[in-house]
């Protein structure tokens, strides 16, 4: 089992600390990386440290809470709000022999659907390690079918991708994984947005990706947001160059422009890019940009006077700011 040791310094004393890989405390504690990456990320219940190439490594004490949270969580609570609980808490919980009775109501019941996106998204995250194409399918649909359009995707597909991407990054999953995933959920997306009925007289917005940016996904989700928003979207894929996107949006007359930056972060091409873009289209077109890789583009974008979208909710605002008439 690999280990590292870390130097800590307290009170000009040098302590060694041992620190664990992923495989190991997945094998210690009985968490698949997944989940563990899933209780991190989205739930902040533990904070590893990184290496220089952005691979946890967690301490003894970070393996110990795990297993009080795997213990909690199997015995009926929801890892939503047992979380940030310290760690005595957690044992106290774990003890507890009648803890059923006094934790009957579920994370579903408090949350609307957060407990039950959760449990698809570890579920999807299952059917994804095994390769398993026609497992993975049937989880998204249920969603579909349980699921509000913005629970779907903000507590299950986009959490998917970025865990998929994440474990790729890691070494935890193969090229495999993440183009099986990205293909189904292309497909998904898809036919849910050519399904969306939207009236021909509501307001066209423009969702791409521009030239050098070939993650679509994200975008493809906020279209599908804003489809269900009832604004006819006009998607136009990935990897555009600027006078495609302003013509597309002109011709249809848009009221705005929404891209997704995702990787590269430092395309030095990128950002002469954007500005061409905002130079090709009309003064009454407004320029949103989101994405994870956005924020390394920001005084770009403040140049340029294109508003910053942290996510889908912020998306969802700056369309909804569109439809209100002007003074």
């Amino acid at each position: 089992m690999d280990i590292y040791l870390t130097l800590m310094y307290v009170r000009g004393v040098t302590i060694e600390e041992t620190r664990f890989p992923m495989k190991a405390v997945s094998k210690r504690t009985g968490l698949t990386p997944d989940v563990i990456r899933v209780w991190e990320r989205r739930y902040g219940a533990i904070n590893p440290n990184r290496t220089a190439t952005n691979r946890r490594l967690f301490n003894e004490e970070e393996v110990r809470r795990l297993i009080l949270l795997k213990r909690v969580v199997e015995a009926g609570h929801g890892i939503g709000r047992v979380a940030r609980l310290p760690d005595g808490k957690l044992a106290e919980l774990s003890d507890s022999s009648n803890f059923h009775e006094r934790h009957m109501t579920p994370d579903r019941v408090d949350m609307p659907g957060d407990g039950l996106a959760a449990e698809l998204l570890e579920a999807s995250l299952k059917a994804v390690r095994a390769l398993e194409l026609e497992a993975l399918v049937p989880v998204l649909n249920r969603g579909l079918l349980t699921l509000s359009r913005p629970v779907l995707l903000e507590n299950l597909i986009l959490p998917l991708l970025r865990e998929v991407g994440e474990a790729w990054h890691d070494g935890d999953l193969r090229i495999a994984h993440e183009h099986m995933t990205s293909h189904v959920v292309r497909t998904f997306l898809g036919d849910l947005l050519l399904k969306t009925n939207v009236p021909s007289s509501a307001p066209d917005v423009v969702f791409a990706t521009p030239a050098g940016q070939k993650h679509e996904l994200g975008a493809l989700a906020a279209a599908l947001m804003a489809a269900g928003d009832g604004w006819k979207t006009t998607y136009l894929g990935a990897d555009l160059p600027a006078e495609e996107i302003a013509a597309a949006a002109l011709h249809n007359h848009a009221r705005a422009v929404c891209l997704s930056l995702v990787y590269p972060g430092d395309d030095s091409g990128l950002a002469t890019e954007l500005v061409r873009l905002h130079s090709f289209l009309s003064k009454d077109i407004a320029l949103g940009i989101g994405g994870t890789a956005a924020g390394s583009y920001r005084y770009t974008l403040e140049s340029i006077g294109a508003v910053s979208l942290a996510d889908i909710g912020s998306m969802r605002m700056f369309l909804a700011t569109l439809r209100e008439p002007k003074p």
